[in-house]
């Protein structure tokens, strides 16, 4: 799913933590935890390439998975499986933020909601949700923890004990 131009987004009616696109009507998760200064939200396609740079794997590793996901982010429902993890800045901090819904945001991590269809790692198993937190950022991970559980509530998937967070 690709960005709105405009940045014209409107809140689902019903809903706290979804949007919709207000051209296509497409639906985008987008959960802020304002106490931890976190949002949650759909990957984008414009998002790859960013997102997938600050990751600390091979570039073979990274190239694997930016083919990935500019073959799966266009499709239907790629907003449900493939996830942001950014962190709310003051403006100072950084030239180079997203305004999505008018917040300013840097790249933490990133999250997928596996299936057979969509792990970015080589495994398969139950359907879960995994996130990787760049270098950094762990400090953030019981934050980013307490996200998931929300999200795993929002699709119905069962997490036993602490979500899975592999820092990179």
């Amino acid at each position: 799913m690709k960005r709105n131009p405009q940045d014209r987004y409107t809140t689902v009616e019903g809903t706290l933590d979804w949007i919709e696109d207000a051209e296509t009507h497409e639906q985008l998760l987008f959960i802020i935890d304002e106490e931890n200064q976190l949002v949650f939200r759909s990957f984008l396609e414009e998002d790859i390439k960013p997102f997938i740079q600050l990751d600390d794997i091979t570039s073979t590793e990274k190239r694997r998975k930016m083919r990935i996901l500019y073959q799966l982010l266009p499709k239907e429902d790629s907003q449900k499986y493939y996830f942001a993890i950014e962190k709310i800045v003051e403006e100072k901090e950084t030239d180079n933020w997203d305004e999505i819904y008018g917040l300013k945001r840097i790249p933490i991590g990133y999250g997928v909601r596996t299936t057979e269809e969509t792990a970015l790692e080589e495994r398969k198993g139950e359907p879960s949700i995994e996130t990787r937190i760049y270098t950094g950022y762990e400090n953030m991970s019981v934050n980013v923890s307490n996200i998931i559980m929300k999200v795993a509530d929002i699709f119905g998937i069962k997490v036993d004990g602490m979500p899975k967070i592999i820092p990179c």
